[in-house]
């Protein structure tokens, strides 16, 4: 009887875990991706690569629900950009504005701090190889934005790989739904934008745009 007893418990407890993990795996697999985050096709190295995030924190009633943890502060200095690499920097802004002009919104203006953030989170997917708004460090886009000591009431953030010009990359986000909507809201006031070449990765160009407007 004791033996019955100990296997019907052991059945039972069982059958809870697998209906727990049953329970678990969609949301794992739903946050791991997350409702905002895009497939890339990596079986070739010509395929491009676009993704969008945008969030507000004010108000907070938000379409995708993005908690932000509360961090300490770790403020890093403004990185140096090479002028060959400012050029590129200097005409994505340029035509990003250029839609935003056409949309009725005003210039955005270009931060040295969203740059930081920008230009690091671009290494970072340039030189780990991947493409995601998380970094290698785990980080998130507002994480990264924090650390460098930028306060905003809303931001948002593009990224892409594979795009080889300044104009190509901003064509192809003007050209997508969640990429145009980060560029032609008229709320956000500053931009960041980093590009990184690494001939050694997948995609090779790698990009991105942080928006935000400052608190």
């Amino acid at each position: 009887m004791k033996t019955r007893s100990n296997q019907f418990v052991y059945q039972r407890i069982t059958s809870h875990l697998l209906m727990l993990f049953l329970l678990i795996l969609p949301v794992v697999q739903a946050g791991a991706g997350g409702p905002e985050h895009g497939l890339y096709a990596t079986s070739s190295v010509q395929s491009l690569a676009t993704e969008a995030v945008t969030i507000t924190d004010v108000p907070l009633t938000l379409a995708t629900t993005v908690y932000l943890p509360f961090l300490a502060r770790i403020e890093l200095d403004p990185i140096a950009i090479p002028p060959e690499q400012q050029l590129f920097v200097n005409e994505v802004l340029a035509a990003t504005n250029a839609y935003r002009a056409q949309a009725g919104c005003a210039p955005l203006i270009l931060s040295p701090l969203l740059t930081t953030s920008a230009q690091r989170h671009t290494d970072d997917m340039a030189y780990n190889n991947f493409v995601s708004h998380t970094g290698s460090d785990e980080s998130s886009p507002w994480d990264r934005i924090r650390a460098t000591g930028y306060t905003y009431s809303r931001a948002a953030e593009n990224i892409a790989a594979g795009y080889t010009c300044p104009q190509q990359v901003a064509e192809a986000w003007y050209n997508s739904d969640g990429h145009r909507a980060n560029m032609l809201n008229c709320a956000l006031t500053e931009i960041g934008v980093g590009y990184t070449h690494n001939e050694a990765s997948l995609y090779k160009y790698y990009w991105t745009q942080d928006f935000a407007t400052p608190r």
